[in-house]
């Protein structure tokens, strides 16, 4: 019995193994826009945690003092939240990035003339 056991515990894992790597191939490095609050960032790759598979990947974020982070965490691949990531292309990419430092820009820009008054 335990034989059994751990060859459907060695299937299940492979398997497992499988889809991780059919989800990262099919997902690696598309970038994505957020539907909640605009942010962009990049998938880097889909990994299982406790039967479900979740999608590392991180959203660009200005810090108070003006420096660009890539903001890493987890999301579950087939739940609500990945729902609400819009795939783009470099070009769009590239575009939303622009926009998003510009207007990160201003608004440091903005806090020092109010500052400075």
């Amino acid at each position: 019995m335990e034989e059994k056991l751990a060859v459907e515990k060695e299937k299940k894992n492979a398997l497992i193994v499988k889809m991780e790597n059919f989800y990262t191939d099919k997902l690696k490095e598309i970038y994505f826009k957020s539907g909640v609050d605009g942010s962009i960032g990049q998938i880097s790759y889909v990994f299982a945690k406790a039967g479900k598979l979740f999608v590392h990947l991180y959203f660009l974020e200005i810090t108070a003092n003006s420096k660009l982070i890539k903001k890493y965490t987890n999301i579950e691949l087939f739940g609500k939240e990945m729902e609400k990531l819009t795939e783009l292309t470099e070009a769009e990419y590239q575009g939303e990035f622009f926009a998003y430092v510009d207007k990160q820009i201003r608004m440091v820009e903005d806090r020092h003339e109010e500052s400075g008054k």
